[in-house]
């Protein structure tokens, strides 16, 4: 069930996004390349994550290469959020206010624009950094199934 919910909020939270950069930003910013592979780049960690939490063989069962690169752009992009928050923070402390100049401007907008990501992107790296499934990247056991036949996994998040 928290598996279900936790998917339909991903979906919602994407959505969200995208009608934030259709209507909010005039598609786009009238079709701004940056703008534009952050809305594919959290299409693809939602679209992983997803598939993480239901246990979808198709994904968990890859090449341990493209679980990798999944895995490094999720810490990536968790990382990326947590130094912009950071960032803000010390400025709200230090007197200066988010708006006042362009530099900061664009972090609180691209914090903002990045919550669509690092929700997802954080199921990722807690899934397959910590290690408590067969089927995560860093277990001893990746790779080591049982070739009787592909059946649906059970992620940790549905206990």
């Amino acid at each position: 069930m928290l598996c279900r919910v936790l998917a339909i909020w991903e979906s919602i939270i994407l959505w969200s996004h995208y009608g934030f950069m259709y209507y909010q930003l005039h598609y786009w910013a009238d079709g701004n390349l940056m703008l534009i592979l952050i809305s594919i780049g959290t299409t693809i960690q939602t679209n992983l994550s997803i598939m993480l939490m239901e246990g979808e063989p198709l994904w968990m069962m890859a090449p341990r290469w493209m679980r990798r690169w999944s895995f490094i752009s999720a810490l990536l992009s968790c990382f990326g959020f947590a130094a912009q928050f950071v960032w803000l923070v010390v400025e709200y402390f230090k007197g200066r206010q988010p708006f006042e100049d362009l530099e900061r401007i664009v972090v609180a907008y691209m914090f903002i624009v990045r919550v669509a990501d690092v929700i997802p992107s954080s199921y990722i790296v807690f899934f397959d950094g910590l290690g408590q499934s067969d089927y995560s990247l860093y277990s001893p056991n990746y790779g080591k199934w049982k070739t009787d036949g592909i059946r649906k996994v059970n992620s940790p998040a549905m206990l």
